[in-house]
């Protein structure tokens, strides 16, 4: 009721806009591209399972019964991909684009929220850790086994930080690699990637008994040498190895409990700029250039014991407990510093979280309408700690911040066409100041909560149609670094009225001193010294690159929290045995309209006088369009998918920075043989302008890319136990990024994978 009156009575800027094209939604087609089926034979019909999505809403349910707009990546799908990174993996996801650039720095952002808008899950974990474009993914897309991207209203229930959506990602298990009946084996993959000459090796065993299986995967990914963009130019200190282990053990003793206990470790090294997402290649600047650069050793971890009892003839109780521990723990040495330390500046920092939830679900009839119920509660808290040279390092202050939330969801079936959903989440946090302070100025604790609702409504006028909508509130609070950051950010270019500011150095002369000229007054002659009455000289100096100057940190206790109401309308077909037996078309579009109440926006200044970084609360307006078709049949399959996101700050007419770039890709693909299939991808993408400035570099151009993929089964039927994967990305090695990255996306790249089960 409350979420009713709310929208009513204060309908958000634009709304007017958004229904138009929600009008024009109900009369279109659109859909994920998922995961393909296994291929056919001529003379058998294969007929494909329901997708079932788990990360949408705390449950799982099949894709037509789910009223937000989510993406499934599977096993095949990431065969095609042959994913090196999360660019490469989630590059088809409408809505989300990856930033960052290189592996290291990659971050998500969905239709422009990023950074901490967006929740990461690992196996249902929290990934918080989130340090100025250090990264956000510490698991190699070799140990996943599907990705689901939620989109949009839904993702309210998961708490601070669903702005933009939530990221659940699923790392393999036994069934992964072991056929029905097996009770042991093993999965071999060898890969090779031309950019960087990166190198992969991943070996997963598993064992499998009536009540007990495991499973442990252990990868090592080197590159030895950077890559290169489409003008053959190095995307300079992107060289990093990482190495991937995991043990997941699962208890079954008998048909009410299940257990599950695991632990994951990540590791990577290599020379890296200290802000990332930086470009170091400045022309004629090698000095500095280095002194932007570090020596990077990251240790990621996470345990995690998950328990699940579903008693049998039970509907009131089917309850799952998670505990989970995860620390990121990055040391990195500036390479181009001295200081007291020897060998440069030495700097580690720590976020340790720790979090319960308990979910439940319930099947209930409401007089004669059948509900079905979720409800639980979540705690975490997160613990960062820094340190430059063994003391406080103010640019990423320790702190400390906790969160405790309620939660709880009803799905009412009207009637067999008609489903109700609603949900209100209630979170709580505490954020814990750092006790010292450069300013020496004392922050104090800070305490608030904040209600989160939303209301959905399915409507299935035919099994396989399904048009839905919703509306929801969600809410961000900031983050310790966005409050509490200080001194330097990073070291770069300052610009005097909009010019570039030049570094001077002294000419040296023939003799090898340096060489002087004379100083000149107001009156054109040559100033005098008044004591010794000669004229007055200074060094001659030319210019010799950039001026670099520390831009600085200035920290914003005040920030308010971020608070998004979201309206969403969207449509999904689904339906086999249309052109061919056992084909399957997929069809999804969906339209939103974002009203958020202080919105955090960084914003860098680098003016020579007011050479800083803030953060400031503002009101901004987001919306969009996204579609999504999938069709596969025996012989041949397609996809194609589509973005169009705006977004700006309330009452300007220009576009948030971080809103991505319109974006079409469409995949077309041969299956001659059950055994091996070829293929063909192509992204097109619109430019991006922050305003009319041609020389402002935030500006992003548009561009298109062509992809080729093959995939083949060795043996004698399409379910063999080998399997041959081959990829060019960027055929014609366009030089291109992704908005809103700084660097260049890799040129051409060669790909070879080979997977063996034994």
């Amino acid at each position: 009721m409350f979420l009713h009156q709310h929208v009513l009575a204060s309908p958000p800027k634009g709304l007017a806009s958004f229904l138009v094209l929600a009008l024009g939604l109900s009369l279109s087609v659109g859909g994920p591209a998922q995961g393909q089926e296994q291929p056919d034979t001529s003379d058998v019909v294969v007929e494909l399972p329901e997708i079932k999505v788990f990360g949408a809403a705390w449950d799982g349910r099949n894709l037509l019964e789910t009223p937000s707009a989510v993406t499934v990546i599977d096993g095949e799908d990431m065969d095609r991909l042959q994913p090196s990174n999360y660019e490469d993996l989630l590059i088809d996801v409408p809505g989300l684009v990856i930033q960052g650039g290189r592996g290291v720095a990659q971050e998500p952002n969905i239709r422009g929220f990023q950074d901490e808008q967006v929740v990461i899950r690992v196996d249902g974990v929290r990934q918080n850790f989130n340090l100025q474009h250090r990264g956000r993914f510490f698991v190699d897309p070799s140990l996943l086994k599907q990705v689901e991207v939620l989109r949009g209203g839904a993702s309210a229930m998961f708490g601070s930080g669903a702005l933009g959506g939530v990221i659940s990602l699923e790392t393999k298990d036994t069934s992964d690699i072991l056929k029905p009946g097996e009770t042991w084996g093993s999965q071999v993959n060898v890969g090779f990637n031309s950019q960087g000459s990166q190198t992969l090796r991943a070996v997963t065993a598993a064992f499998a008994q009536e009540n007990l299986d495991m499973v442990a995967f252990f990868s090592q990914r080197l590159m030895p040498i950077d890559p290169e963009d489409g003008n053959n130019v190095k995307i300079l200190d992107s060289a990093v190895d990482n190495l991937n282990g995991m043990v997941k053990m699962t208890m079954v003793p008998n048909d009410d409990h299940k257990l599950s206990i695991d632990g994951r470790i990540y590791t990577d090294s290599g020379q890296v700029p200290n802000t990332a997402n930086q470009d170091t290649n400045v022309e004629n600047d090698e000095d500095n250039n280095r002194n932007r650069v570090a020596d990077r050793n990251l240790d990621h971890q996470q345990y995690r014991i998950k328990w699940n009892y579903t008693p049998s003839n039970n509907e009131l109780i089917n309850l799952s407990t998670l505990v989970y521990y995860n620390e990121t723990r990055v040391e990195e040495t500036n390479l181009g510093l001295d200081t007291s330390r020897d060998g440069g500046r030495f700097d580690t920092t720590k976020m340790a979280t720790i979090g319960v939830d308990i979910t439940n679900s319930s099947d209930i009839n409401f007089g004669e309408i059948p509900v079905a119920l979720a409800y639980g509660l979540e705690f975490f808290k997160d613990d960062h700690r820094a340190t430059r040279d063994e003391n406080d390092r103010p640019e990423s202050p320790t702190a400390q911040r906790s969160f405790y939330a309620g939660f709880a969801q009803a799905e009412l079936s009207l009637s067999p066409k008609f489903t109700l959903s609603s949900g209100l989440r209630y979170d709580a946090f505490t954020l814990d100041p750092p006790d010292h302070m450069e300013s020496g100025k004392e922050f104090q604790q800070r305490k608030e909560s904040s209600l989160s609702p939303w209301l959905g409504l399915n409507w299935q006028p035919l099994d396989h149609l399904q048009f839905f909508t919703i509306v929801s509130q969600a809410f961000r609070a900031p983050s310790l670094t966005e409050m509490y950051a200080q001194e330097t950010h990073f070291i770069g270019p300052v610009f005097d009225e909009g010019q570039v500011v030049l570094r001077q150095v002294p000419v040296i002369g023939r003799d090898g001193q340096p060489a002087m000229r004379p100083v000149i007054g107001q009156n054109g002659r040559p100033v005098l010294d008044p004591i010794t009455n000669r004229p007055l000289t200074m060094p001659v100096t030319r210019p010799a690159g950039p001026d670099l100057q520390p831009n600085v940190f200035q920290p914003n206790e005040d920030l308010k929290s971020e608070k998004a109401t979201q309206i969403e309308i969207g449509t999904r077909y689904q339906r086999s045995n249309i052109i061919a037996s056992g084909d399957q078309l997929l069809l999804s579009a969906n339209a939103y309209y974002i009203a958020v109440d202080d919105y955090i926006e960084s914003f860098v200044n680098n003016d020579i006088n007011n050479n800083i970084t803030s953060t400031r609360n503002v009101n901004a307006e987001l919306s969009g369009f996204e579609a999504e078709m999938a069709y596969n049949a025996r012989s041949w399959f397609t996809s194609a998918n589509l973005t169009i996101p705006r977004g700006s700050e309330e009452g300007s007419s220009g576009q948030l920075y971080s809103i991505p770039q319109d974006r079409f890709s469409v995949t077309l693909g041969l299956r001659p043989d059950p055994k091996w299939e070829v293929g063909l991808r192509s992204t097109v993408a619109g430019e991006r302008k922050i305003n009319d400035n041609e020389s402002d570099s935030r500006n992003t151009d548009s561009f298109v890319t062509f992809d080729l993929f093959a995939n083949l089964r060795l043996g004698d039927d399409p379910s063999s136990d080998a399997l041959l994967s081959f990829g060019i990305d960027n055929i014609t090695n366009q030089k291109y990024k992704l908005h809103p990255n700084v660097l260049h996306s890799p040129g051409r790249s060669v790909k070879l994978n080979t997977q063996f089960n034994f």
